[in-house]
């Protein structure tokens, strides 16, 4: 449970930093990421896709957003394990299922399957 709570930390300070390579680290390379498009239909992209286009974003750090994530579940069934997050990246809120694998003696994730909503405003903080 420690090595899968370990990852699921890395998982969101990669997102927190918008960090392809940190992202790379815990991903087995033949992974994908399922989400819905535009038109409400799955699409499957395969991982070095979906690294090229984090590459290309401003990471929620670099916008000077506070942070906002949370572990909400991790299942272990022997050398399969499943995490839900859920985290910002404004202006969505994203709810994140990986599916990871336990390969060669470390956890790995498999798939990546997300989705977004928009998120609702921050409250302000008074000073």
């Amino acid at each position: 449970m420690q090595a899968l709570l370990a990852l699921a930390h890395r998982y969101l300070d990669a997102a927190y930093e918008m960090e392809a390579d940190a992202f790379a680290s815990i991903f087995d390379p033949r992974s994908s990421v399922t989400k819905l498009d535009d038109t409400g239909t799955p699409s499957v992209m395969p991982i070095d896709a979906w690294l090229g286009a984090v590459r290309t974003l401003t990471s929620p750090r670099q916008r000077g957003a506070e942070r906002e994530d949370e572990i909400l579940s991790i299942h272990v069934l022997g050398d399969l394990a499943v995490i839900a997050l859920r985290l910002r990246v404004e202006p969505h809120m994203f709810t994140d299922l990986l599916s990871c694998l336990e390969v060669g003696g470390s956890w790995k994730i498999a798939q990546k399957v997300t989705t977004s909503q928009v998120a609702a405003p921050r409250a302000s903080r008074l000073p």
